[in-house]
């Protein structure tokens, strides 16, 4: 029978009707795999994967298919979002024996869960072709099956050896310069990004150039920054309407999303977007902030202050419906000057997709909408909330709204508007209050229960998050909470000997995994060692810092060689090569102080406290009507200063 009813995740939930006998993913289901002499079907995917819906429809909800997959197969459904330490895995194999991968992703397995097959979507003929062959090949041919399944796995092992067998090597600034220079041959200098289709925003490679351009200032590299982030504004990619951007384009033009909207693009993007309004103070940056927040507030918010995962691609089955016009449409709506749509949108062979519908780009000449311009935009809005909506993938991942906690304080940080730093309290609180439980953080939260998985992702993004709104809020309550997760984390994950974090201590697994390389998340090892590095001259912990310090430093290779899948480690990088000071602000006037630094040097650690405090940066420091800054590296403080514009002069002479 299928069992997915019983499950939490809204992409199991999509199953629970077909004939297939699907089961979770849990110990009951493993126990039964190894004692039956039968393959496994691995089958991963997530709500709003539009293939995952169509090999859905062609083949899982086929009598005929199901009826052969349940006779000669264990069938288990995983949702990639809600389990990506096993994503992960079956992804690395999947890239090993095709080289390449995406979702839905099925794997088949022997009764140990190693992999011997992996492929991606399959038309119905083409599926029921495969699960023959795999049949036979099982009982046929099991003992050459098991064989390539060890070494596949070993393969799979292997990954971690780019930093386990790494030997130390000293953080020099060249490093990073060598890094970039290697990496501008990739960067498309006419459409932004990386060069060639499909085309990913990677909010994950601006983050670090922006803050490689504070200390390395090459004109070549913020031209790329603001080239691609002007282009994906002015493009499909984003929705022209409502805010927030899609997951990727298909062309290498951005002019045709794949309409799917996640929420961790939207974070890391937003955070971008602001670090670059630091630089470049356009309007249009500031609008995009503002109309992704609000899409954020209306489409992925949830009644528990926690945000919702994704919006799908799809309405109607149609990928794109909700979000394009025919010019048929466009002029059919009276409150319109049709002249003045065309003209803000950009409307001719560059927006035009198929049967004959647009998609909205904006007209890159537009640096600041006029007022006639956004009532065009929210006459739109409302003629497209008419329509039949995409599903929205509901469940809430504390790892994502760990990123988007770290964007609204970096928002907070380039603007200082009030309702940024709101907005990173409250999710923040509602993050201890849904996902924490005595230093555990769980995965994943709807509304019908908590999924009791907990990965090294939750404590590095939610942790930096935390650590984040500390800095914002002064309010120390943060900052010990992230401390206890980066405590747990090393408990749990941090192998020692090794000196590499695993993903996941699911002893099901049957390898553990280290993620090294960023994806269009940040690597989670990288994202350890800034933490820790930040933690650790807060807090003056030299074992944090000595940890982050060996984690970067055997990674230098990769940064040099493969920047592009490394860039997060180049945050790290700079704070131990450029000596990245921390200021810490004590007195009366602290927080306006501190804000106005923190404006001015986004990227540096920034901590303040307008009263007497026994917390570390702070304890000893705190003399009345008097305010006083230390500028400090690696904990280790210089005399105080007691004027904001001497240490002003002071850190822009670093």
């Amino acid at each position: 029978m299928n069992e997915l009813g019983l499950e939490s995740s809204p992409y199991l939930l999509q199953h629970t009707n077909n004939p297939v006998h699907w089961k979770a993913w849990n110990s009951k289901t493993i126990e039964l795999v190894q004692q039956a002499n039968k393959p496994v079907l691995l089958s991963i995917g997530y709500a709003t994967c539009h293939w995952c819906h169509v090999m859905e429809h062609e083949s899982f909800e086929d009598e005929e298919v199901a009826k052969y997959m349940n006779e000669h197969f264990i069938c288990i459904k995983i949702d990639r979002e809600e389990r990506p330490d096993i994503d992960q895995i079956y992804m690395t194999a999947a890239n090993i024996i095709t080289g390449r991968g995406g979702w839905p992703l099925n794997c088949f397995t022997l009764p140990n869960l190693q992999t011997f097959h992996a492929g991606t979507y399959y038309p119905k003929d083409a599926w029921l072709n495969i699960l023959e062959q795999v049949q036979t090949q099982f009982h046929q041919n099991k003992l050459a099956l098991e064989d390539y399944a060890q070494k596949l796995t070993r393969g799979i092992e292997m990954q971690e050896t780019l930093i386990t067998d790494e030997t130390e090597s000293d953080l020099d600034p060249k490093q990073l310069d060598k890094a970039v220079l290697k990496w501008l041959g990739q960067w498309d200098l006419e459409e932004g990004g990386i060069k060639g289709a499909p085309k990913f925003p990677l909010g994950v490679h601006y983050d670090f150039l922006l803050e490689y351009y504070r200390f390395h200032p090459e004109e070549s590299v913020m031209h790329f920054c603001e080239l691609s982030l002007n282009k994906m504004a002015c493009s499909g990619l984003y929705d022209q309407l409502e805010g927030g951007f899609a997951r990727y384009a298909v062309d290498d033009k951005w002019k045709v999303p794949h309409f799917e909207k996640m929420l961790y693009d939207n974070a890391l993007l937003m955070k971008v977007y602001a670090k670059l309004l630091t630089y470049k103070p356009s309007p249009m940056y500031r609008e995009i902030l503002n109309d992704t927040y609000t899409w954020l507030e209306h489409k992925l918010k949830a009644q528990n202050g926690l945000y919702y995962s994704a919006m799908d691609a799809d309405s109607e089955g149609i990928e794109g419906k909700y979000y394009t016009w025919t010019l048929d449409e466009l002029q059919a709506i009276p409150e319109l000057d049709f002249n003045a749509v065309q003209q803000y949108f950009d409307l001719g062979n560059r927006t035009l997709w198929e049967e004959d519908r647009h998609i909205l780009h904006r007209n890159p000449d537009i640096k600041n909408r006029t007022k006639e311009q956004s009532e065009i935009i929210q006459t739109l809005l409302a003629q497209r909330n008419t329509r039949v909506k995409p599903i929205t993938d509901i469940k809430c991942l504390s790892s994502w709204n760990g990123l988007l906690i770290t964007a609204f304080t970096t928002c907070y940080k380039a603007s200082l508007e009030p309702k940024w730093k709101k907005a990173a309290i409250e999710l923040s609180d509602s993050c201890i209050h849904h996902f924490l439980r005595d230093s555990t953080v769980y995965h994943s939260v709807t509304e019908r229960k908590t999924n009791d998985s907990s990965l090294l992702e939750d404590y590095a993004f939610l942790g930096q998050g935390l650590f984040d709104v500390f800095q914002i809020s002064g309010d120390s309550k943060y900052l010990e909470l992230a401390q206890s997760l980066c405590e747990t984390a090393l408990n749990r994950f941090y192998h020692h000997e090794k000196g590499v974090f695993y993903s996941s201590d699911d002893k099901n697994l049957i390898t553990q995994f280290a993620e090294l390389y960023d994806s269009v998340t940040p690597s989670t090892n990288a994202s350890m060692a800034l933490l820790l590095y930040q933690l650790g001259v807060s807090l003056i912990k030299t074992d944090f810092i000595e940890i982050s310090r060996k984690l970067v430093s055997r990674m230098t290779e990769h940064i040099q060689n493969h920047p592009a899948s490394s860039a997060y480690w180049g945050k790290t990088h700079l704070c131990f090569s450029e000596n990245t000071p921390e200021i810490v602000v004590v007195g009366a006037e602290a927080r306006t102080n501190a804000e106005h630094l923190m404006n001015k040097f986004p990227e540096f650690i920034v901590m303040f406290s307008d009263e007497n405090s026994d917390v570390l940066p702070f304890k000893g420091r705190f003399i009345t009507d008097e305010t006083r800054f230390y500028i400090c590296y690696h904990g280790s403080c210089d005399a105080p200063l007691r004027n904001l514009d001497e240490v002003i002069d002071r850190l822009e002479s670093l």
